[in-house]
């Protein structure tokens, strides 16, 4: 499933985006939760959708040496 492939590539990237929405919905797969010891967020500005009003995020990651 997707959460398995997640946690098993995340030792290979040297970067993330991530979108984040900032809204409840069903679902069984997630992303691994984002260690701030070995990441940094480069940016990721609060947005909200014209259509809807949902607040968004894309985030950008790099690893830490």
């Amino acid at each position: 499933g997707g959460a398995q492939i997640y946690q098993a590539t995340m030792p290979l990237a040297d970067a993330l985006d991530i979108t984040r929405v900032h809204l409840d919905v069903p679902g069984d797969a997630f992303f691994p939760v984002v260690d701030a010891k070995k990441w940094k967020c480069e940016s990721g500005e609060m947005q909200t959708s014209e259509q809807g009003g949902i607040r968004f995020q894309f985030q950008h990651y790099r690893r830490q040496a």
